[in-house]
């Protein structure tokens, strides 16, 4: 009798040990799943924020840039537009 239970409960402990070890293997599983959902979130993140920064930053040069062209293109019709307008001026010799 005493054999008999002593089988009953090395079965009932080996079958505890397998439970237990499956359990801890799920939840290792279940952990890298979620450390790896984790870091593709967080690339993901820090990937779309670096291209709205770069976006940003080059349309900022080509806002930069488009108003340096219209100051330019404005200084450059204001000069015509003044060499146009003065009158001119004619030298004449005069005999003393």
């Amino acid at each position: 009798m005493a054999h008999l239970l002593a089988m009953v409960v090395e079965g009932v402990g080996g079958f505890v040990k397998t439970l237990w070890a499956l359990q801890e293997r799920r939840w290792s599983y279940t952990f890298d799943a979620v450390a790896s959902a984790a870091v593709s979130v967080t690339m993901a993140l820090v990937l779309c924020l670096l291209s709205i920064r770069t976006s940003y930053r080059h349309r900022r040069d080509y806002f930069l840039l488009f108003k340096l062209h219209l100051s330019l293109a404005k200084n450059l019709k204001s000069n015509k537009v003044h060499q146009t307008t003065s009158t001119p001026v004619h030298h004449t010799l005069d005999a003393p």
